[in-house]
């Protein structure tokens, strides 16, 4: 069985069930919320980590899943989601502390987790210019 990666291993922060909650920013819904759900956890061998989201945007319910592992270069991350809609994004992953970095072609994030590590908020934007897209906020769901 593969040892998981300390790259891999940096993962560990984003699994569990996460409360999504957001505003937009840019375009027609600018200003109008949205929630949903995220949910990180290990596929076997712990070398992957799988993303579902379901979020009840302005436009409308998406839903995905995205696969997180390390690149070919075994120093750096990827991930690679696949909407609903039929959309496919790949983007690079990047830990600096408490900020999560993910950088897309159209699209990227910049979050920051709290101090425990059970919430994270932070905003996508363009990856062109920068301009800001939506503000996103998570908030580890607690077991009962």
């Amino acid at each position: 069985m593969p040892i998981p990666s300390r790259f891999t291993r940096q993962l560990d922060r984003l699994v569990g069930r996460w409360r999504t909650t957001g505003t937009m920013l840019a375009g027609p819904d600018a200003g109008r919320p949205f929630s949903g759900s995220d949910v990180y956890r290990w596929l076997p061998g712990s070398t992957f980590l799988e993303h579902t989201w379901r979020v009840r945007m302005p436009d409308g319910l998406h839903r995905g899943v995205e696969i997180f592992g390390l690149a070919t270069d075994r120093r750096s991350l990827f991930a690679h989601a696949y909407d609903a809609d039929g959309s496919f994004t790949a983007s690079s992953i990047v830990f600096r502390g408490r900020t999560l970095l993910i950088h897309g072609a159209e699209l990227s994030f910049k979050g920051r987790f709290s101090a425990d590590g059970d919430a994270m908020t932070g905003q996508w934007s363009t990856t062109a210019d920068a301009s800001p897209v939506m503000t996103v906020n998570f908030v580890r769901k607690v077991a009962t």
